[in-house]
């Protein structure tokens, strides 16, 4: 008689034991959610002098080859929700940069591993995919260089995007395809880095320099098309 008469009591306390877990699971999970939609994320390295970078989120590889100073990876989909994110030496275990990072559903993203031999730190970046108009190309411009503030525009033209500070990038333009780009000093005409028409009717880009002076400045140029990253 004790036995049956428990049975009910303990069943209870079962069931009330499962809901307290799956309540607790869902408040500890910051994206769990495998019915949204993904986010994209692309992983670039822009320090001169360092090794390849892995990028974990939330202790999980995102690159599964390291990214090695002025390369890209591909798009990778990753669960939308704010994740510790860490920037490691390929092979290794220690940190280089740690900061947070919120994804967004059918959002792109580019993380940059930034900074110079001294002081590591990352850059985060919202993608615009839009497709450009017939015959011109989509252009974004980020100052990594520790110089000064520069400004960016159309090669024996108008300029576009002005006064970028260091870490800051600009919105994103539309530029005829195989166009030119020059960069100056901030309030300046006179150009000092000079980027080849390379851009193609179609694509999106992005366009960063690095440097620690304003007579080593290096330009590199990201594709943001998630079909050919």
């Amino acid at each position: 008689m004790k036995t049956s008469k428990n049975k009910p009591v303990l069943t209870l306390l079962a069931l009330s034991l499962i809901s307290i877990i799956a309540v607790f699971t869902s408040c500890t999970s910051s994206n769990n959610n495998n019915d949204v939609p993904p986010a994209h994320v692309m992983v670039v390295n822009t320090v001169k002098g360092s090794a390849a970078q892995t990028l974990k989120l939330n202790n999980n590889t995102v690159n599964a080859t390291a990214v090695a100073y002025g390369q890209s990876s591909a798009y990778v989909t990753e669960l939308p929700g704010s994740d510790n994110a860490q920037f490691f030496n390929s092979g290794s275990a220690t940190v280089n940069a740690s900061f947070s990072v919120t994804l967004n559903p059918n959002s792109y993203y580019t993380i940059y591993y930034a900074g110079n031999d001294t002081t590591n730190t990352a850059y985060t970046a919202q993608d615009n995919l839009t497709i450009p108009s017939g015959g011109f190309a989509s252009v974004q411009f980020i100052n990594f260089s520790v110089a000064s503030a520069f400004d960016f525009g159309v090669a024996g033209s108008s300029k576009l995007a002005s006064a970028l500070a260091t870490n800051t990038a600009s919105a994103y333009y539309s530029v005829p395809a195989k166009t030119a780009i020059a960069v100056y000093v901030s309030g300046s005409l006179t150009a000092i880095l000079a980027i080849p028409a390379d851009f193609q009717s179609g694509m999106i880009y992005t366009v960063y320099i690095t440097g620690s002076s304003k007579t080593d400045l290096t330009y590199h140029i990201v594709s943001h098309n998630p079909a050919q990253s």
